[in-house]
């Protein structure tokens, strides 16, 4: 069962990590109404943890490695700075926002089912609404030092359960008049320092060998099937959003936000 447990939540993760509808609600939703990854013991959810981490950091490697390969070969030998410093600029408010707050954040936020719900319609229609009445005026190279900021101010919100990370990057993106794919495109560099980071806490537990030699197989299933699945879902979001509006994903987060609060209601 366990096993099963780790394949299901590594899916749901690739799926939910991508897509703006916030990972952290589905899986805090599906612990606290379907018991999913409560019959894991504290090692074995640092496992998947580590897992899920880089497996949708391995995932955004291989999709964009094209991309990736030519900002690095820009930045070392053509001395073309710029995106890399947009990167680190978006990067740095949730940096700061996590050391700081996230043990205040994980005490008062994190199981609270009811703002989980209502997060979930109110930033899905700012996204709605953002991308509907958004400008199609700006391409990635065309991003200033201080759209990187507000981007990145909007991404350290995301460590609140039901924001989602990519909704926010989109959504404030989306605000600034970035294309839909190039939006999309950015937010998806933007995460591998996160994911990046989140890797490299988990590896750095003092329990990390330990875990690493006695969940070996759960460690090597999650990763694969995070990878998978993510790499699936990147594919589909930037295929989706070429032709169609971020609308599908305020009626699904709406549904799910409203679904939430009746239960905890009734």
């Amino acid at each position: 069962m366990k096993i099963l447990e780790i394949i299901f939540l590594a899916i749901v993760q690739g799926i939910t990590e991508f897509l703006p509808v916030s990972s952290s609600a589905h899986l805090i939703i599906m612990r606290s109404f379907y018991n999913m990854g409560t019959l894991l013991d504290s090692k074995m959810l640092l496992a998947l943890d580590i897992a899920l981490h880089f497996g949708t950091l391995l995932a955004i490697l291989t999709y964009f490695f094209k991309d990736l390969f030519k900002i690095a070969y820009d930045f070392f030998v053509e001395r073309k700075m710029k995106l890399v410093f947009l990167l680190i600029i978006g990067t740095i408010p949730a940096v700061i926002t996590g050391l700081l707050f996230s043990s205040v954040i994980d005490r008062y936020f994190r199981n609270n089912l009811f703002l989980i719900g209502i997060f979930l319609i109110v930033i899905g229609y700012l996204l709605y609404y953002f991308d509907k009445k958004g400008k199609n005026d700006k391409e990635i190279d065309d991003i200033s030092y201080i759209d990187a900021l507000i981007i990145g101010i909007a991404q350290m919100f995301a460590l609140f359960p039901g924001f989602s990370r990519s909704g926010m990057t989109i959504m404030s993106a989306r605000y600034l008049g970035i294309k839909r794919v190039a939006a999309a495109k950015f937010s998806f560099y933007l995460s591998i320092p996160v994911m990046l980071g989140a890797t490299l806490l988990t590896v750095l537990d003092d329990n990390f060998n330990v875990i690493l030699t006695t969940n070996l197989d759960s460690i090597v299933i999650g990763v694969i099937f995070s990878f998978l699945t993510g790499i699936l879902v990147i594919h589909f979001l930037l295929d989706y959003i070429k032709k169609n509006s971020y609308k599908i994903f305020f009626y699904y987060r709406l549904v799910l936000g409203i679904i939430l609060l009746i239960r905890l209601l009734f």
